[in-house]
């Protein structure tokens, strides 16, 4: 109660100082280079969006605890099943706003809402039905706690930043070097893609607490058997379901967005290759994450993140489209899957030798 009481009333802080940093940068930005857009209105309302969205993720930063604490429990599928309820909230939202057409502003409330109003019920079914004797209190805040805590969460907090500036920073280079129409194609296959990634994710993160309960418990045999086994399963799941998506994604982005927006085949293959790469790297992730091996994991996602930047521009304007997914798939080679699987079969010798003794 303590750890977690400390965490959220800490984190309620950090987010509302993010919130006054952004309202007050806001007027400045140059959102009509951003959003690479000719119209005034049209940017004015992208800036607006943004803020609406900015303000979501700051409320989500204290209610995402929640899922974390179900992880910590090893009950992570409670959690995605508030996940589901969000998707299905996110997407009637998206419907009802189209629908009426309130604008983008609007529409990022209504589909992000969706995600709050989930959390919200996370947070109430975990704190007030499930788990109460760890509900958060304000007399059980500890500073040296949270100290502690915002220390080891400042390298994860870089390390998942890194993460989503690896895909999030793709379309800001697809939208200055090929324009806000090809945003939707990349976007919409990006999302396509990534649900392999979300699914798996789903069964892998409970053996981040299991791997630590195992180190603690010196289950070796338990250790190295069962990341193995995540990384066949991990497997054959993203390469079945990618080859499933290379055939019908096509299609149905051209069903939705039409015909015009037709993924190239190049993209379509090197969007196979990222979620594959990012099924392995995922098991190495959870796995060093269970050790609490952070801090190389935390250099390599810096350097993955700049590297990204660097090589979408160069080979985007080399070989189109494609060139921006390409950038991520060898970043993620080199830094997700040959440097921490570097580190990692180094500790998979050192479990399997402290087996054989």
């Amino acid at each position: 109660q303590v750890a977690v009481s400390s965490s959220i009333f800490s984190i309620g802080l950090i987010g509302l100082l993010l919130l006054v940093v952004f309202i007050v940068s806001h007027p400045w930005i140059k959102w009509q280079q951003i959003f690479n857009v000719s119209s005034t209105p049209i940017a004015d309302e992208a800036a607006l969006a943004a803020l609406v969205g900015y303000f979501i993720f700051v409320v989500r930063l204290p209610l995402s605890i929640p899922g974390r604490l179900y992880s910590a429990y090893q009950e992570g599928y409670i959690y995605q099943l508030w996940s589901g309820l969000s998707s299905l909230l996110a997407f009637f939202g998206l419907l009802v706003g189209t629908k009426l057409q309130i604008g983008l502003p609007g529409l990022v409330a209504l589909f992000f809402g969706g995600s709050i109003m989930a959390d919200l019920l996370a947070f109430w079914h975990l704190f007030y039905r499930h788990r109460p004797n760890i509900k958060p209190r304000l007399k059980s805040f500890r500073r040296s706690i949270a100290k502690s805590l915002l220390n080891t969460g400042l390298q994860f907090w870089i390390v998942q930043i890194s993460a989503i500036v690896y895909l999030q920073t793709d379309l800001i280079v697809v939208t200055q070097l090929f324009g806000a129409n090809a945003v939707s194609t990349y976007g919409v296959a990006l999302k396509l893609f990534t649900i392999i990634s979300f699914v798996q994710g789903a069964f892998l993160s409970p053996l981040w607490s299991a791997y630590t309960e195992a180190l603690t418990r010196k289950d070796y045999n338990w250790i190295v058997d069962t990341f193995w086994k995540s990384i066949k399963l991990s497997l054959a799941w993203s390469i079945g379901g990618g080859v499933v998506l290379m055939i019908v994604s096509p299609w149905l982005i051209t069903k939705w967005l039409g015909s015009a927006a037709s993924p190239s085949w190049d993209l379509i293959l090197a969007m196979f290759c990222l979620v594959v790469l990012t099924a392995v790297g995922q098991c190495m992730a959870y796995f060093m994450n269970g050790l609490g091996e952070i801090s190389s994991q935390m250099r390599y996602s810096v350097m993955a993140a700049s590297s990204n930047i660097f090589l979408s521009i160069l080979l985007g304007k080399m070989i189109g489209l494609a060139g921006v997914t390409w950038a991520t798939v060898i970043s993620i080679l080199i830094f997700s899957i040959i440097l921490v699987g570097k580190d990692t079969i180094k500790y998979l010798h050192l479990f399997m030798a402290q087996r054989d003794t």
